[in-house]
This record gives structure tokens, C-alpha cells and sequence, in this order.
């Protein structure tokens, strides 16, 4: 094996390494919906408070999804 090797193989893996990091941030942002996509507030694996049933005696409540206006009228009208 020659010395070149040595500084070859390391500086290769760095920088695969830094391009698949890169990678994996480029491709989860062509993956995920645009922010005025509807699916971004509710898709089909959504669960409305309706939805739900009441919770059992010794057990906690089922978990679901707070609809938007609920949360706009909790962070932006807190008086009413």
C-alpha cells in the first residue's frame, strides 16, 4: 500500500459523508408538501376531537389533532 492511501481513503469517506448529508436534507425538502399545500393542516391520517371516543376510567384520552381555528382563537383572540 502506498502513503497516499492514507490520506485518500479518509478525506473520500469525509466527503461522502458531508454529500449525503446534504443529500438527505435536499431530498426530505422535495418530498415534503409546500406550506400552502392543504395537507400540511389535515390529510387523511388526521383525527378530529369528534372522532373520538370518551376516555376509559384509569386510562388517559385518546390523542388527536386540535383544529386550526381552535389554536388561532387560543394564540390570537386570548380575551375571548
Amino acid at each position: 500500500p502506498e502513503k497516499g492511501w492514507a490520506l485518500a481513503i479518509p478525506s473520500f469517506m469525509v466527503i461522502t459523508f458531508i454529500f449525503a448529508y446534504f443529500f438527505y436534507i435536499g431530498y426530505n425538502m422535495m418530498k415534503s408538501k409546500p406550506l400552502n399545500s392543504l395537507y400540511s393542516i389535515q390529510d387523511e391520517m388526521s383525527r378530529c376531537m369528534l372522532d373520538c371516543r370518551p376516555p376509559t376510567q384509569d386510562g388517559l384520552p385518546e390523542i388527536y389533532d386540535i383544529p386550526v381555528d381552535v389554536i388561532n382563537n387560543i394564540l390570537y383572540y386570548p380575551g375571548i
